[in-house]
């Protein structure tokens, strides 16, 4: 027995376990195995860093629909990311390198764009089905530039009058959309894919993606060391290790298109090449990592989205062709140099875009690659001028390191501009080239082909749509969120702004002491960078909205409408997470 005294002075006696107890509390010895240990987890703000967007990455994979995948691209920022802006109707000069660095592209330029279209049956019908056109052609030509009027053409009170660089893009439009519809007429009696193909004129074109490799702005130095002196870690490691202060960071890009028209089928089009894992040429892409402001890229507060044209379960989901127009190089002063180069560098952004958007409505994002390559055909032209470009989809991951060192890389193949036709003189069309209208039909003999034995939408659930979700109430609602997200329309409330005399009075130097104290930087509130999409106040649910299921959950609960962000409350019996 033994003796155990407490702090209140009392006493108490213990009787100790016997041998036979502790025998029989004691576990036979387990079999000799292997032992298993815990990862060894690289240590560091850098790893830590990298770690927690890994989580996020496996979270974004983890939705089950397309719609919800995009919609937790927005979750992180209320007011939309601070992205780079690009467009197809404006490139800076020499910009083909950053253009290829921005969608790991290898370019490559010649006559013969791919083997695709050296096939023997591709090329007897084209050269046929050209020779057949030709006159077709030159009518075509002559009624849209000669012979049809349009309504800015006329002298009326309500319309304004048209610059020359409108006009020119009325008639390119006008001329292309024409020349179009002959074509799918006359082709498809040689190539019966296109009874199955849609025709989308005017297509939106957006993409959104992450962008890494890019070295930080002197702002971001600055709040890097700011932010490790705040957390008081490694404060000597952030001098002595560059990577802390001066890493590259990831920028966003934000891309507006605005094509001619599209052609969609349910299939994708046949790879030109294999889907290689250590490609060579992707050793050859150009690393450009300069910052926004020195390639003369703005950038502004918007909303990820990503439209390839047409929205989600539409069921020619795939793209054949997209034709664009060419009537910016007008605006350039730079030479033919600059507006081929220019040609190059829109045609790269248009098509990585669009098969980005394509991939995007499969499964996969800008963090979770491809598993099978896409290819699309691209075109751009004035009427007269066109250049051709066959582009394959092999990655879609650009972020931090995979901007330099992924072992795959896309491929474009393109050609310098070709004349159509050389003028216009006395109602007739001169010199017409059979070469290139055979290179147009070309792109639309190209059949596309089901992929047999490949699982397209591998990151998918078997309802991969909104539209799909069985909860009347999630599906209207995430349908509505998703349609505020792509429509970019600004909140009602604007960000809040920092004035220049702000930042030099109250933040700076701290010379307004007496000032009221209202705004974030005052209160010692986070910034509103840090503001998370779900970040709002609850709405009030009136009594005559709430069902049956409502009256099922405590009050609390059903007196708010209820909201269903990606992955969250799937359970209608469920109280919503958070507040």
């Amino acid at each position: 027995m033994s003796l155990i005294r407490f702090r209140c002075g009392r006493t108490r006696w213990v009787r100790p376990l016997s041998a036979v107890c502790l025998r029989r509390l004691s576990s036979a010895p387990s079999p000799a195995t292997d032992p298993q240990y815990p990862p060894i987890l690289e240590q560091g703000p850098l790893a830590e860093k990298l770690r927690r967007k890994k989580v996020w990455h496996d979270w974004l994979k983890s939705h089950e629909t397309v719609e919800e995948k995009l919609f937790e691209l927005n979750m992180p920022k209320y007011y939309g990311w601070n992205s780079v802006i690009l467009r197809d109707n404006a490139v800076p000069y020499n910009f083909v390198p950053w253009s290829q660095f921005a969608t790991r592209t290898h370019l490559e330029v010649g006559s013969e764009i791919s083997p695709l279209y050296s096939d023997p049956t591709i090329d007897s019908t084209a050269s046929e089905l050209a020779s057949q056109l030709k006159s077709e052609v030159e009518d075509i030509i002559l009624f849209e530039n000669e012979q049809f009027q349009r309504i800015h053409q006329f002298t009326l009170k309500n319309t304004k009058p048209k610059s020359e660089e409108e006009v020119k893009e009325i008639y390119t439009r006008s001329f292309i959309q024409h020349l179009n519809k002959v074509l799918l007429t006359t082709v498809v009696s040689s190539a019966k894919h296109l009874n199955l193909t849609t025709v989308v004129p005017d297509p939106r074109l957006d993409a959104f993606w992450f962008l890494g490799g890019i070295n930080p702005s002197a702002e971001k130095r600055k709040e890097r060391k700011a932010r490790t002196k705040m957390t008081n870690r490694n404060v000597r490691a952030s001098f002595l290790d560059p990577s802390l202060v001066d890493g590259p960071v990831n920028e966003t890009i934000q891309f507006y298109g605005k094509p001619i028209l599209q052609l969609q089928t349910r299939d994708p089009l046949p790879s030109a090449e294999n889907l290689l894992e250590n490609d060579e040429r992707s050793q050859r892409v150009p690393h450009v990592p300069y910052e926004p402001h020195v390639m003369y890229l703005e950038k502004e507060y918007c909303r990820a989205t990503t439209v390839p044209g047409f929205w989600p379960g539409e069921p020619h989901e795939f793209g054949i062709l997209s034709i664009h127009s060419s009537n910016f190089l007008d605006r350039r002063s730079f030479g033919p140099e600059d507006n081929i180069d220019a040609t190059h560098s829109v045609a790269m952004l248009s098509s990585f875009s669009w098969l980005l958007g394509q991939a995007c409505y499969q499964g996969f994002s800008t963090f979770h690659d491809v598993t099978y390559p896409l290819l699309t055909q691209t075109a751009f032209s004035n009427g007269r001028d066109w250049s051709f470009y066959l582009y394959q989809l092999n990655t879609t991951l650009l972020h931090t390191k995979n901007s330099t060192e992924n072992p795959r890389c896309n491929l474009c193949w393109g050609t310098k501009p070709m004349q159509l036709f050389q003028a216009i003189e006395g109602g007739r069309v001169i010199g017409l080239n059979e070469d290139v209208l055979k290179r147009i039909i070309k792109m639309y003999l190209l059949e596309p082909k089901e992929r047999h034995g490949v699982d397209k939408k591998p990151y998918l659930s078997d309802k991969p749509h909104v539209a799909d979700i069985d909860y009347e109430e999630r599906r209207v609602w995430l349908e509505s969120q998703y349609k505020f997200l792509t429509s970019n329309r600004p909140r009602v409330k604007p960000k809040p702004e920092v004035y220049a005399w702000e930042d030099i009075y109250k933040i700076k130097h701290n010379d307004m002491p007496r000032e009221k104290r209202t705004k974030w930087y005052a209160t010692q509130q986070p910034p509103p960078d840090c503001k998370r999409f779900d970040d709002h106040p609850r709405i009030h649910k009136p009594n005559a909205l709430r069902t049956e299921e409502d009256l099922k959950l405590p009050r609390q609960v059903r007196m708010w409408k209820r909201t269903f962000y990606p992955g969250t409350n799937k359970d209608p019996l469920k109280p919503p997470p958070g507040k």
